[in-house]
């Protein structure tokens, strides 16, 4: 098949769990022998790095990059890259793209949250199947950074829509009433994975420091341990304030964003990702555990799915306001909670200081993400994908009125800080079973992505 994907995030080079998921995926689909490319801004906004890296990075990658008046035009892995380069021009580029190519579907993936892309998709009549990445840029329900019923209306036209975990699939049930298919679609390389987890060596980091991610918790850790050597890796939400505070500490280093995420795992000791907003899935979880590496992770949205079972899923106060102004990264700013670090403090020093349990977790941990690994497949997608270009009826099934839009005033509404609530993790997991249970049947955690 012809599958062309577009998202409002450049394609290469990248350092967020979108980019390397959407990149594993479509090279999967070229290996498995379909015809793929990429519709993109070349650099994002704001600008993410420049022309000159753009052509240095392709160049360790031995591949030829072309050049005319829009786009830059590179094949990676066999994926057929159109990068664009003034992001006003996206949206035109896109539509011409479409009707000159006729892609059998076009995946248009959540990392374009005004949803102009998926409109302009539309327009063009294509099959669009929507891949739902990130509760916060769906445009309904209390995790969305830019609630909007007229552009939630758009995904009601779509064919289908796939994620990549069930918690996503519930919150988009949830709060619109539309159907979303989980399918095992996240891709972590072909191995075998290396072990860095060292009991006695390396940083506790951090992987993209920042409000939503739980920066409080890092640096209130690195401030409780100031023997202990710590780690940030800044990416798409570190903000100038962000590695200013980061610089204040004396047991904090700042390492650079490498594209070959084992040339910071293999400086990692443990890894921390103490979210503090609705996590689909988190990609550098299973990235950390594969390599025999502890990972502390929060017990928000989809993270309990991710860590499989194994030990250190840890209590936060998720984010529950985001207020209309916007970071340094053009994102909504956060409101955070203060935090209990008890839980956090504890699990890390049970870490630090028991040989015996950091290596039966590191053994526990690595068993279960093979084998989660080993149950991801293009396979479901491909199924998905032929069974839509037979019968193109859209799949999703919406209830008139269900859309709910947070409250984002200062004095919000109680009656939506309590829909909030009800996505407690303990709520989330009963909220799943159940749709799980009424669609009669159970599907197993290391089988879903």
């Amino acid at each position: 098949m012809n599958v062309l994907l577009t998202m409002n995030l450049p394609y290469f080079p990248g350092h967020g769990g979108a980019n390397n998921s959407n990149r594993f995926l479509l090279q999967s689909l070229v290996a498995r022998g379909h015809e793929v490319s990429v519709v993109v801004p070349a650099f994002g906004v704001p600008p993410l790095f420049t022309p000159e890296t753009l052509a240095s990075e392709l160049v360790r990658e031995r591949v030829s990059l072309h050049e005319d008046n829009d786009a830059y035009r590179f094949a990676l892995n066999g994926v057929n890259v159109h990068a664009i380069k003034d992001p006003l021009q996206l949206r035109r580029y896109l539509v011409r793209h479409v009707h000159a190519a006729a892609p059998d579907v076009v995946i248009v993936s959540t990392e374009d949250p005004s949803q102009n892309l998926l409109a302009a998709v539309l327009e063009t009549g294509a099959l669009v199947i929507y891949m739902a990445r990130t509760t916060s840029f769906i445009p309904f329900g209390p995790q969305a950074y830019f609630p909007s019923e007229e552009r939630t209306k758009l995904l009601e036209r779509v064919h289908a829509i796939v994620t990549v975990s069930d918690f996503v699939a519930a919150y988009i049930k949830e709060w619109s009433g539309l159907n979303a298919i989980a399918l095992p679609i996240s891709f972590f390389g072909e191995g075998p994975f290396p072990d860095f987890g060292r009991f006695d060596d390396g940083f506790v980091t951090m992987i993209n420091p920042c409000a939503v991610k739980g920066l409080s918790i890092f640096i209130a850790l690195a401030r409780a341990f100031p023997d202990v050597s710590f780690a940030a890796v800044p990416t798409w939400g570190t903000t100038p304030e962000d590695r200013a505070e980061l610089a204040t500490l004396s047991n904090m280093t700042v390492l650079a964003a490498e594209r070959e995420v084992d040339r910071i795992y293999a400086k990692t000791r443990v890894l921390v990702v103490p979210s503090l907003w609705a996590e689909a899935k988190a990609r550098v979880v299973i990235e950390a555990m594969l390599r025999g590496i502890p990972v502390l992770a929060s017990d928000v949205g989809g993270m309990a799915e991710v860590k499989l079972g194994t030990d250190f899923v840890l209590p936060v106060r998720p984010i529950e306001r985001f207020t209309d102004h916007l970071d340094g990264n053009m994102l909504p700013q956060a409101t955070v909670p203060p935090q209990d670090l008890t839980p956090w403090r504890e699990a890390l020093a049970t870490l630090l200081s028991d040989r015996r349990y950091y290596e039966e977790h590191v053994r526990i941990a690595k068993e279960k993400s093979l084998a989660y690994v080993s149950g991801t497949s293009t396979a479901p997608l491909e199924d998905l994908m032929r069974r839509l270009k037979q019968d193109p009826n859209p799949i999703p099934a919406i209830s008139p009125g269900k859309v709910c839009l947070p409250d984002r005033s200062e004095n919000s509404a109680g009656a939506s800080l309590d829909r909030f609530k009800s996505l407690s993790p303990t709520q989330q997991s009963l909220l799943m079973r159940r749709l799980k249970q009424k669609s009669g049947k159970f599907i197993d955690d290391k089988n879903t992505d």
